[in-house]
């Protein structure tokens, strides 16, 4: 704004190195981290449904399966992702690197909670055929 008199345009200020990142970037990987974790929060609810059938089927579980069907996957996903989430909204670090690599760990966690809890059906309609 030009003050009275004046037909001086006022100087613009550099942008200080303690301002927080305004990038948009940063924004879209923490919202896509928090979609991703409430997600997977979702499916867990889903995932408990899946341990009584294999529970009553007496089924050997693959690794994966007993990993992300176990209380410690299901809930330490959402602890870690609002740590995670909490630390980069907090320190707002000026790389989109730390944004992008929690962003993509979430996403395959979740997509983890999906697939895994599901294989040894999937696996077992395949080996069925219709005689």
């Amino acid at each position: 704004m030009l003050e009275p008199g004046s037909s001086k345009a006022p100087e613009r200020s550099e942008v200080d190195e303690t301002d927080p990142p305004g990038s948009f970037g940063h924004g879209l990987a923490v919202g896509f981290g928090l979609c991703a974790a409430l997600v997977h929060v979702a499916l867990v609810g889903l995932a408990g449904d899946w341990v009584k059938v294999y529970e009553e089927m007496g089924a050997k579980l693959p690794l994966m399966t007993r990993i992300t069907t176990s209380v410690a996957w299901q809930l330490g996903v959402p602890v870690i992702a609002a740590l995670a989430l909490g630390a980069l909204i907090l320190r707002r670090p000026r790389s989109g690197i730390p944004y992008l690599a929690v962003a993509v760990v979430l996403a395959l966690a979740t997509a983890c909670t999906y697939w895994f809890p599901t294989a040894p059906i999937g696996e077992l309609a395949g080996n069925l055929r219709a005689d």
